[in-house]
């Protein structure tokens, strides 16, 4: 006679999220918010807390995903952690989201395949300052990784892209008077 034996598994203790997914480059002042989701969690929570490090942007909590309406321009970490019976879990962070105002890019072409044309130099600021300006222009793809990047006191940058996979990468434009870049979006389309 061969017996089986049947093993169940009980989560003690409070719950745990391991990760947090969503959006790292996000647009402000939209109307439909940027949703981030709680990843690979254990635990069973009943609730889930989230929030943003500067709360002055408006979070709408919806169990294991949140809604989040960015109102400013800046660097945000979303937060959230669960809660059961047993207690509050620990804070999971998503760190480096950029929330920018859209402008007109001054990128071309875009899509892309080979070479992306910058051309710096012609904001207000730069006007305002004269030349005494020096932009950084950097391409980031999407997990943040730097993969180009040039100084100019003005007019045409170019960077050549024919080596990166087709996809979304973002130019920061940094003109040497902010220190928020100006955000643009890049795709490269071979």
């Amino acid at each position: 006679m061969v017996q089986f034996w049947q093993h169940n598994y009980i989560w003690v203790g409070s719950p745990t999220i391991l990760s947090i997914s969503g959006p790292t480059y996000v647009e402000v002042n939209t109307s439909f918010g940027q949703s981030y989701y709680a990843q690979n969690i254990s635990g069973s929570p009943t609730s889930y807390d989230w929030k943003l490090n500067n709360g002055t942007n408006y979070v709408v909590n919806c169990d294991d995903y949140a809604k989040i309406y960015f109102t400013y321009e800046g660097s945000f970490s979303v937060s959230a952690r669960g809660t059961n019976s047993c207690g509050d879990g620990a804070w999971v962070y998503l760190n480096n989201i950029w929330a920018y105002n859209y402008s007109p890019s001054p990128a071309y072409p875009n899509p892309t395949s080979n070479v992306v044309n910058i051309e710096v130099g012609k904001s207000s600021s730069a006007k305002s300052q004269g030349s005494s300006l020096t932009y950084d222009v950097r391409l980031y793809d999407g997990q943040g990784n730097l993969l180009r990047n040039a100084n100019s006191k003005g007019g045409t940058i170019q960077f050549n892209v024919s080596n990166l996979p087709n996809g979304v990468y973002y130019l920061h434009l940094f003109d040497g008077v902010s220190n928020m870049p100006e955000i643009h979006q890049i795709i490269v389309e071979h």
